[in-house]
């Protein structure tokens, strides 16, 4: 049933009234967890701290009166139940006493209750949106005018809530509004009756005349106790309206002495002479202790105070203050916008009484006036060692930065006046004016009560290893801003200092290069990585962290280096050199550090290295890496020579780069300085212009033109093998020959190709007389088709062969022999035909896979040269082309364990058995290799991310030793760097497993439940950078298959509730997208644990880590993703853990630039140290109760007995004509009782 609209306007003002269906009784979703967008029924029971839900609430009944479309104030069911205190006590029914007395011996009178305000007693004025001005009036509404009768032109009368409360009276809520052509009026009305036992009425009242610029809001609260409300004979009492005026005026709840200014009256009475009234005074604490006045009030009247001459009254003003401020506190919504205003303007009189009480010594100077002095200085470092009252002063400072300035300015002038003075009584006085001139706030590393989590101090970092070796297999060419930013999020997310920070970072890429210096594959990368990008990587960080001292902290670094001397001596033993010398003398090349400063470390590390014993052959990996950089220089101006004149120097060039491990050092360094791409764009440009074969050029041009593209094409097969064809070709590549071909062609891992869409390609007749030709064993290179139609046509020759051989057509011999004469000249031809073939094979059933691999294989066989191949460069190429198709046989089937060579598509071993080893030996050396890279990789994409992560996490939370699992943590944090974003997503959905499922819910323990919050703090800080970096966003993952994620359809849109909504303008710097839906469920499901839990439990207490861990991985910019914490969230856990909870976390999690941000955190401030003032009250200890008992008779009398409280209780105790004797079974020794007493039945 859609809500029924009526909509009326009248200038520039707009009337809207929604009415709709009662709520249901249970939650319409069917939903096993309770969420915010599941259903109104779950919202109410999610938002709402109450035990039940009034019988009849009315969800989507709304009345909305609007300025212009952008502010004023709205009315509706959710909002005013919001209002109900939980903790109020109830009011009971008339027949109370009589159901107690008549169940005396039961033991149900004495049974613990859930007490809770079943009267739904609200102070709901209406909520306030956009922007509007409140300010205080003495203007009323005028009653009068409203009784004259006028034409109404919209009227509405909607109920919010009404409850019959069991039959015992009634307590319904309203709102009615009508416009007449000289304005409008509305009244929200709360009425309660309870037959027999009271009535109470709460209006609120909004008036507007047609020509005011502005709303008259009035509040008046009646109540009335009586006996005369006949029980079940409340006819007459049904309508409110007949005799709401006949009730009593009460004041509003809290602290609505306000309102009547009754502080300042009291004050002003109190202070009158010359001397204060010390009996009115006392009027006042009582008024406080009633909560009639609010400290703000009280605080604000005492700082107008300016007559310093009445030196007794300011005495007593101290004194009062001194007795007050140990409980200074919040105790209603009003107060919460005045109190840190009151607490400035407090400091600002303090200060005043400072220097009237403090004269030179040249002066003349009292008793009186030190003792002011003295007082005042006191009471100023009570208040700054209050962490409340100075967490307020610090929202004020930014609230009124004009008065702050007045105070900053009254500090320096006493601070002068001290130092003229040749004495002083005033002590601390120094200390205390600096704390008020630096009213600063801190991130601090005890953001909870709970055991600190940053005790730990771990000897080595476990995640920038791994991390490192990830990043550069998924894309060898990111660029070095993209490493940049990733490891600024490290730095910020660990908390390191710069030196740290660089001597982790070149310690994972020489632990990197050490496990690759015995793989042929990986060491040149990662010897250009060491020791051509690492140095730009270090400078790069140096200059954005702005530091004065950036050269000093890389030299720290590297001192802090040289500690790790069994790292650097293996890499220099096997390499020969002193790898510390060759990274500073880059640095130094780079302008960054001098010489002299080098100086020292080289001279240390020096000595060691001549030391050092090398393997035979040692490694000259580096030698070479630090030559290949000029070589790849005069690479790229041939390439940009004339092709015409160049052809023959350019196939000898290229055929050096062909041989040996040349091609790898050269596109290590191409990577590296982020000129891959511009190297492959040359060599296509070459390609394109060999393919042509003119026969007219004679013989050896025409075989110099062969050679050159059947080079090119080997090259660019095996850089996009081996960086991938996304990572080399950004903009989706253009109409060359090479990069067509590559699109429908390349094999690659994740990325299957259509071999019915290569076949499309071929042309029936060119196919035909190709396979003529090779069956026949003509040379190709003599004929007059272009390179890439031969290419082209080679699939469909493939095609016809293994046809032919699967009907018996063609025998083994014959398809050997034609495979052979396909690839006796160019090499170019077996690979597009072993592409079509792994294409083909992907579709296949295993049992057909034989001949087609057998084809493959054939196609590897080593072909004995011949003489005239010697001049083509024959070697070289086939070296290469077997390379690359192994690569498209590894992409079409790749291995998982290093297990015995297997041609099957699908692994005999269940998957999860494959993983275990693979996590369980990173964990124990505590560094990601290459094989285990692989491995993991592979095991991800092929399982997928959920599972991936869960079962990653299951063996997370299998270890017990903190050690052990802060290097999981690291771990971990880097193995989800293959893919950081689904991975998050999938640790997101995983995190509401363990905060309701209860068959892992009992995992959540210590140490494990902080792992598991610092994991998820780590990930989503990553998830944020990654979608945040500009550069990333259009390169990242690129070698990677594009992996789907299940995300629950049922989330709202873009409209969520946030904390500072109205003032911050989140375009452009937010969270978008699925991680945004994934982190807005998360909070919400936070949400529901903190309603349904009221005490410590391990849910509220992971909560709560999980907040700490948000807010410490942040350092000051946590609010991108705290602000989607829902509303009710954080009242919610503090009320339900404030002894944890500090003020410093509570600033960290709100953004205080803005005014939103400030009165959302003095809100939850206010809360806590109410209710930590509520928790000491209530948490006297018996044992101290006990100790101030003195028995002087038989039993307890009035003579022997006090009854401490803050509150009259009220009571009347009946005693015994002939009370029972205790009788005592004790002895004494040490002065104190050994052994228990006791009386029947009970225990004292």
């Amino acid at each position: 049933m859609t809500a029924k609209c009526e909509q009326f306007e009248t200038n520039k003002w707009t009337i809207i009234s929604s009415k709709s269906h009662i709520l249901g009784s249970g939650c319409s979703s069917r939903s096993q967890v309770p969420t915010l967008s599941c259903c109104d029924f779950c919202r109410f029971s999610i938002e709402l701290k109450l035990h039940h839900l009034p019988e009849m609430v009315f969800p989507n009944n709304i009345l909305e009166i609007k300025y212009d479309g952008q502010s004023g104030i709205r009315f509706c069911a959710l909002d005013s139940l919001r209002d109900v205190d939980p903790c109020r006590a109830p009011v009971k029914i008339a027949c109370s006493k009589e159901w107690k007395e008549s169940r005396m011996d039961s033991g149900l009178v004495d049974k613990d209750v859930n007490m809770f305000d079943w009267t739904y007693s609200t102070y709901y004025e209406g909520t306030l949106f956009g922007h509007p001005v409140v300010e205080a009036t003495d203007e009323r509404i005028n009653m009068e005018k409203l009784k004259v009768q006028e034409e109404i032109l919209f009227y509405s009368d909607l109920t919010l809530f009404e409850d019959e409360l069991h039959d015992n009276g009634v307590a319904v809520c309203s709102v009615k509004i009508r416009c007449m052509p000289s304005g409008f009026f509305a009244l929200l009305r709360y009425f309660l009756r309870v037959d027999g036992v009271m009535m109470r009425i709460h209006d609120t009242r909004l008036y507007k005349e047609t020509e005011w610029d502005y709303v008259l809001r009035e509040v008046c609260r009646r109540e009335l106790y009586t006996t005369e409300i006949p029980v079940g004979k409340s006819g007459s009492l049904t309508d409110p309206g007949s005799f709401a005026n006949t009730l009593p005026i009460v004041l509003p709840r809290g602290v609505s002495g306000d309102v009547y200014n009754l502080a300042d009256i009291i004050l002003s009475q109190a202070l009158v002479g010359s001397y204060p009234n010390e009996l009115v005074l006392s009027y006042l604490r009582h008024s406080l202790n009633c909560q009639l006045v609010s400290y703000a009030a009280i605080l604000q009247r005492i700082s107008k105070y300016d007559k310093f001459q009445k030196r007794s009254c300011v005495i007593i003003l101290l004194d009062f203050l001194e007795s007050t401020l140990h409980g200074i506190t919040c105790r209603g919504k009003p107060e919460e916008s005045v109190l840190a205003i009151a607490l400035l303007s407090l400091v600002d009189w303090l200060l005043t009484c400072v220097r009237s009480g403090h004269v030179p010594k040249d002066g003349t100077t009292n008793r009186l006036e030190d003792r002011i002095a003295n007082k005042s200085i006191q009471i100023l470092e009570s208040l700054l060692n209050n962490d409340f009252i100075f967490a307020m002063l610090y929202l004020a400072k930014h609230d009124d930065a004009e008065l702050y300035l007045v105070i900053v300015n009254k500090c320096q002038e006493i601070s002068q006046d001290v130092q003229n003075s040749m004495d002083t009584n005033i002590p601390h006085v120094h200390n205390v004016l600096i704390k008020l001139c630096n009213i600063e706030f801190k991130n601090s590393t005890k953001l909870t009560a709970m055991e600190s989590v940053t005790t730990y101090n771990e000897p080595i970092t476990y995640v920038l290893q791994p991390l490192l070796a990830i990043r550069v297999m998924l894309n060898p060419t990111t660029e070095t801003q993209v490493l940049v930013d990733k490891l600024k999020m490290i730095r910020q997310i660990k908390g390191y200092s710069n030196p740290r920070l660089y001597c982790e970072l070149i310690r994972a890429c020489l632990m990197c290069l050490r496990d690759s210096l015995s793989k042929e594959d990986h060491g040149p990368q990662w010897g250009a990585f060491t020791f051509i990008k690492l140095p730009h990587i270090i400078k790069h960080l140096c200059e954005d962290s702005k530091s004065f001292k950036a050269s000093e902290e890389v030299i720290q670094g590297f001192e802090m280096l040289l500690e790790m001397f069994p790292l650097l001596d293996f890499i220099d033993s096997h390499t020969a050199c002193s790898c510390i010398e060759l990274l500073l003398n880059e640095l130094v090349k780079l302008d960054f550090v001098t010489e002299n400063q080098c100086s020292s470390i080289i001279a240390r590390r020096a000595s060691v290295v001549s030391t050092l014993s090398s393997p035979n052959p040692p490694s000259n990996v580096l030698t070479i890496i630090m030559r290949t950089e000029p070589t790849l220089q005069r690479m790229l101006r041939t390439l940009d020579s004339d092709y015409s004149k160049i052809q023959e120097a350019l196939v000898s060039m290229l055929s050096q780069v062909l041989a040996g491990n040349s091609l790898e050092l050269i596109l290590a360094a191409a990577s590296v300085e982020g000129k891959l791409r511009m190297f492959v764009s040359k060599v296509i440009k070459f390609n394109e212009f060999s393919k042509q074969i003119n026969l007219q050029d004679g013989a050896k041009s025409v075989h110099t033109n062969a050679v050159l593209f059947d080079m090119t094409f080997l090259m660019l097969c095996f850089i996009t093998q081996k960086y991938g064809y996304q990572s080399i070709f950004l903009d989706g590549g253009n109409d060359t020959f090479f990069e067509k071909w590559c699109r429908q062609c390349m094999v690659e891992l994740g990325n299957p190709k259509s071999h019915e869409t290569m076949m499309g390609e071929c042309d029936p007749s060119k196919v035909e007389a190709l396979l003529t030709a090779i069956d026949n064993g003509e040379d190709l290179i003599n004929c007059d088709t272009s390179w890439d139609q031969i290419c082209i046509s080679i699939i469909g020759a493939t095609h016809d062969v293994l046809v032919a051989w699967e009907n018996s057509t063609l025998s083994s011999n014959d398809v050997k022999r034609i495979l052979d004469s396909m690839r006796s000249t160019m090499f170019c031809l077996p690979i597009c035909a072993a592409a079509w073939l792994c294409s083909y094979m992907q579709v296949l059933h295993q049992d057909a896979l034989l001949k087609p691999l057998n084809m493959v294989q054939q196609l590897l066989n080593v072909l004995p040269e011949n003489e005239e191949s010697q001049d083509n460069y024959y070697k070289c190429r086939q070296v290469l082309m077997c390379q690359i198709i192994r690569k498209m046989q590894q992409d079409l089937n790749p291995p998982t364990m290093p297990s015995k060579p297997s041609h099957s598509i699908i692994s005999k071993d269940p998957i999860l058995e494959q993983l275990i080893p693979i996590w369980e030996s990173i964990l124990e050396v505590g560094w990601l290799n290459v094989n285990a890279a692989q491995k993991l990789k592979t095991t991800l994409f092929t399982a997928g991310s959920d599972w991936f992560v869960n079962n990653l996490i299951k063996e997370m939370m299998k270890l017990q030793y903190r050690d052990e699992l802060e290097k999981a943590v690291d771990l971990l944090f880097a193995i989800f760097h293959f893919d950081i974003e689904f991975c998050t997503l999938a640790l997101l959905e995983l995190m509401p497993q363990y905060l309701f499922n209860p068959d892992i819910n009992v995992e959540l323990i210590e140490p494990q439940q902080t792992a598991l919050a610092k994991l998820c703090s780590y990930c989503i800080y990553a998830s944020v950078e990654l979608q945040q970096n500009s550069i990333v966003k259009n390169e990242i993952y690129k070698t990677t298959n594009n992996m789907d994620i299940d995300i629950d359809n049922s989330w709202p849109p873009n409209k969520i509730m946030r904390l500072d909504s109205g003032d911050c303008d989140s375009s452009g710097t937010g969270i978008n997208g699925i991680l945004l839906k994934a982190l807005v469920a998360l909070f919400r499901r936070i949400a529901v644990v903190t309603s349904r839990h009221e005490t410590l439990c391990r849910e509220t207490h992971f909560v709560l880590r999980l907040l700490e861990q948000l807010v410490m991985c942040g350092r000051g910019s946590s609010q991108i993703i705290l602000r989607h914490l829902p509303p009710t969230l954080l009242p919610n856990l503090i009320r339900c853990v404030p002894e944890l909870f500090t003020v410093d976390l509570i600033l960290n999690l709100y953004d205080l630039n803005w005014p939103s941000g400030r009165k959302a955190a003095t809100s939850d401030l206010c809360l806590l140290q109410k209710t930590r003032c509520a928790k000491h009250t209530d948490d006297s200890s018996p044992v101290d109760f006990v100790k101030k008992i003195i028995f002087s008779g038989y039993y307890v009398k009035k003579q022997n007995c006090q009854i401490w409280g803050n509150e009259n209780p009220r009571i009347s105790m009946e005693k015994q004509m002939h009370p029972q004797r205790v009788t005592v079974w004790s002895g004494f020794w040490a002065g104190r009782v050994i052994t228990e007493w006791s009386q029947r039945g009970s225990y004292a």
